[in-house]
C-alpha cells in the first residue's frame, strides 16, 4: 500500500505541473488503472484536490467507466469462452471419473470448478430474475473490482447486456467520485488527500466536509443494504427446498384392505 501511496503522490505532483491537459492525462491513467484492477479512490481523491471539483468528478466518472467497461468487454472477449471450455473440460472430467470411480470423491480440481460453476449459476440466477438491480448491487456492493468487471461480464450477453452494464456503471460511480473528489478539495495537501484526511479550517471547507460526511454514510448504508440483499439472495439458492410439512398420512388401497381384512377377522373372533 505504502508503494501505491508513493506513485500516486509522485503521479500528481507531475500532473499539477500540466495545466488543462493534466486532466486528460489522468482520465487515461485512471482508465488503464481501472483495467489493471487496481483501487481507485486514492487516485480519485488526490484529483480532487488537484483539479477543480468539477473537472475532478468529471474526469473520475469518465475514467472509471471508460476502465469498467473496457475490462468488461476485454473479459467477454477473451477470458469468457477460455473459463468456459476449461469449464466443458472439467466436466467431461467428472463425469469420467464418476463412471469409472463411482464409489470415490472427485479431485480437488473438479470441486474447484464445481464450485465456480455454482456459483456462476447462483449471480446468473439472480441477473435472469432482476438484471438491472442485480448489477446496481454488485457495482455498489464492497466486492473486488475484479469480480465488478471480469466477473460480470462472464454472464451470457442476453443476462448481462453490454450497453446496460455501462449505464448502470456510470449512474452508481457518479456519486462515489462525487465523494472521493470532495475529500480531496477539503485536504490541506496532497499527502492529506493521497491519505484521505481532511481538514476543516473554515465555514466552506466545514459546509463541505458535513455534506461529505453524510453523503459517504448514504453511499455506506446503501454499500451494506447492497451486500445484505446478494447474501440473501445466495443463502435463498443454497437453502433446500422444504418438504411439505408432516399430517395424517393417507392411506394407501393395500393398507386398507390389510386393514379391513384384519377388522374382518377381528369381527369374526367377537362373534
Amino acid at each position: 500500500m505504502q508503494t501505491i501511496v508513493i506513485a500516486v503522490l509522485r503521479l500528481f505532483t507531475w500532473l499539477q505541473t500540466q495545466g488543462p491537459i493534466g486532466v486528460v492525462y489522468y482520465t487515461l491513467f485512471l482508465t488503464a488503472w481501472t483495467v489493471a484492477c487496481l483501487p481507485t479512490t486514492p487516485l480519485e481523491i488526490s484529483a480532487g484536490y488537484t483539479f477543480s471539483s468539477r473537472s475532478a468528478v468529471i474526469a473520475s466518472v469518465t475514467g472509471k467507466t471508460l476502465g469498467s467497461v473496457a475490462a468488461f468487454m476485454l473479459g467477454r472477449t477473451f477470458i469468457a469462452p477460455v473459463l468456459a471450455r476449461r469449464r466443458a473440460a472439467a466436466a467431461a472430467a467428472a463425469a469420467a471419473w464418476d463412471a469409472a470411480h463411482p464409489h470415490e470423491h472427485h479431485s480437488h480440481s473438479h470441486c474447484r470448478w464445481g464450485r465456480l460453476a455454482n456459483l456462476t449459476s447462483h449471480l446468473q440466477h439472480a441477473l435472469a430474475a432482476a438484471p438491472a438491480e442485480t448489477i446496481a448491487m454488485v457495482r455498489a456492493s464492497p466486492t473486488p473490482i475484479a469480480i465488478k468487471n471480469y466477473g460480470l461480464s462472464l454472464m451470457p450477453l442476453d443476462v448481462v447486456p453490454t450497453p446496460v452494464f455501462a449505464a448502470i456503471t456510470l449512474a452508481v460511480n457518479v456519486p462515489y467520485s462525487i465523494a472521493w473528489s470532495l475529500t480531496g478539495s477539503s485536504a490541506s495537501s496532497l499527502q492529506d488527500a493521497v491519505n484521505g484526511e481532511v481538514s476543516v479550517h473554515n465555514g466552506v471547507v466545514a459546509a463541505k466536509t458535513f455534506a461529505l460526511v453524510l453523503l459517504l454514510s448514504a453511499l455506506g448504508g446503501f454499500a451494506h443494504y447492497c451486500k445484505s440483499r446478494l447474501d440473501a439472495h445466495r443463502h435463498v439458492l443454497h437453502s433446500p427446498r422444504q418438504s411439505p410439512a408432516k399430517g395424517t398420512p393417507k392411506s394407501t388401497p393395500a393398507a386398507n384392505g390389510h386393514s379391513n381384512g384384519a377388522a374382518h377377522k377381528l369381527n369374526g373372533k367377537s362373534d
